[in-house]
């Protein structure tokens, strides 16, 4: 009866915190780079060939993932985000059964198991930090789905599939690096090898096919590098998203969200690095490798990023999510307290969730969506637009370089980019979108010169948006 009881109230708290994240992500507003994301997908949708039509410095796989969306909305925004809680959820489920298969055979009973299977799904849904960033349409969620899946089939002694995960995990984002050397090291395997193969060689293929090779490698390989560059000047401490701050925990100064996130990152990061030292006194490869990923991700936000922004956790939140999981359990194999003690924080962390989550639904994306209209109102289809943002998703572009602020970074590059105005100007482009970030002020003073000079805010939308007299 009491296993009965705890498995429906755990799994009544899982639905209730998958509820209000799919809540959150229809209600919250958009991050200036699900704006990218989205008009280079369409770029896709419409044929455009990445890196010869338009410059983009990760992998194609997340824009090939978006691209369908465009069949099936007018205006992907909405059904974009819908369509990463299922992603999210997907990485919960898989986070679940990895879970349950380095651990249930400390369980009895079905009723047990499944229990154990939900815990790392409630822990990544209150998770404050980077909870948001789940949510958003970007490529960091997907990698992490495939690479988590990855690991799953490692641990089931399926070494050619994991490889093929592990594959498409690179080709959504490169992020999945250190996850994957680390994979290839601790239990290498030629089927492993094998499955990273499949994806690669269409890759490759692709790659032969457009006729860009030179150009494709370096987009993602130095390119990305000569773009993070800006961090020197934009620099970003490790620490900085774990001080007060109202955008992820809800509300400003010191709270419960933001307390409780700490008591859960330190109990995920300190079981990981316990169950890092256990294969010294015995156990499996595979306690080395889980718990190894984690602590290599720790590393690379550490030490490998310029610019360490809030979705660069992703992956560690995750694997704090199963660590902090897994010492739940082993707090609730220590007798009757320790089983309080596990099911108390648990019904913790779901009343913080909620205490968290309802000032963020305050933040909508109405204005948002009512730019998206106002755009299809005043701009003609088929129009060129030089949009630094990528808001307008739909219109054409007139430039090489779309929906980010490249002129921070432009002096970084060893391949020059063209002209912005020999551009602007052989297009006859009448609009340009900065959007409320003002991004013109990013561009070179010889090109905000001649655009300031040449364009005027629009009635409809300001500054937003600017229109050739």
């Amino acid at each position: 009866m009491k296993g009965r009881i705890l498995l429906i109230v755990t799994g009544l708290v899982m639905l209730s915190m998958l509820w209000m994240k799919l809540e959150l992500g229809l209600t919250r507003y958009f991050d200036a780079d699900e704006f990218a994301y989205l008009h280079w997908a369409h770029n896709v949708y419409r044929g455009s060939v990445p890196y010869r039509d338009f410059l983009l410095y990760v992998p194609p796989g997340f824009l090939v993932f978006l691209a369908p969306l465009f069949f099936i909305a007018g205006n992907p925004l909405i059904p974009g985000r819908v369509l990463m809680w299922v992603v999210y959820i997907g990485i919960c489920i898989t986070l679940g059964m990895l879970l349950v298969t380095l651990r249930g055979k400390t369980v009895k009973g079905w009723r047990e198991r499944f229990r154990m299977f939900l815990m790392p799904g409630i822990v990544l849904s209150f998770l404050p930090l980077p909870s948001d960033k789940f949510l958003e349409i970007r490529p960091d969620n997907l990698a992490l789905l495939f690479s988590v899946y990855g690991l799953l089939c490692q641990v089931r002694k399926r070494p050619f599939w994991a490889g093929v995960s592990y594959g498409i995990a690179l080709i959504v984002l490169p992020k999945a690096l250190p996850q994957v050397v680390l994979a290839m090291l601790v239990l290498p395997s030629a089927f492993l090898l094998w499955g990273m193969g499949v994806p690669f060689a269409v890759f490759g293929l692709w790659v032969l096919g457009i006729g860009e090779g030179s150009h494709v490698w370096y987009s993602l390989t130095k390119l990305p590098f000569e773009v993070n560059r800006i961090g020197e000047t934009f620099g970003m401490q490790p620490d900085l998203f774990f001080y007060p701050n109202a955008t992820y925990y809800g509300r400003p100064g010191w709270n419960w969200g933001l307390v409780v996130n700490h008591i859960a990152w330190f109990m995920g990061l300190m079981t990981g690095v316990i169950r890092f030292v256990t294969p010294a006194l015995g156990a499996s490869r595979l306690e080395f490798l889980t718990a190894g990923i984690l602590l290599s991700y720790v590393f690379a936000f550490m030490y490998g990023y310029p610019l360490r922004h809030a979705q660069y956790l992703i992956p560690i939140a995750a694997f704090v999510a199963f660590y902090v999981a897994d010492g739940l359990r082993m707090l609730e194999r220590r007798g009757r307290w320790g089983e309080v003690a596990a099911v108390s924080l648990i019904a913790v962390m779901a009343i913080t969730s909620y205490q968290v989550t309802k000032p963020k639904l305050l933040l909508t994306n109405a204005d948002d969506l009512n730019t998206q209209r106002i755009i299809k109102q005043v701009i003609p289809e088929g129009a060129y637009v030089f949009d630094l943002v990528g808001a307008t998703i739909f219109y054409k572009d007139p430039y090489y370089v779309s929906a980010v602020p490249f002129g921070q970074w432009e002096q970084y590059l060893t391949r020059p980019l063209p002209s912005v105005i020999t551009a602007l100007e052989g297009t006859h482009t009448r609009y340009i979108y900065q959007g409320k970030l003002s991004r013109v002020s990013a561009l070179s003073p010889k090109d905000q010169e001649y655009i300031l000079r040449t364009y005027r805010p629009s009635r409809e939308l300001g500054s937003d948006l600017l229109v050739r007299e």
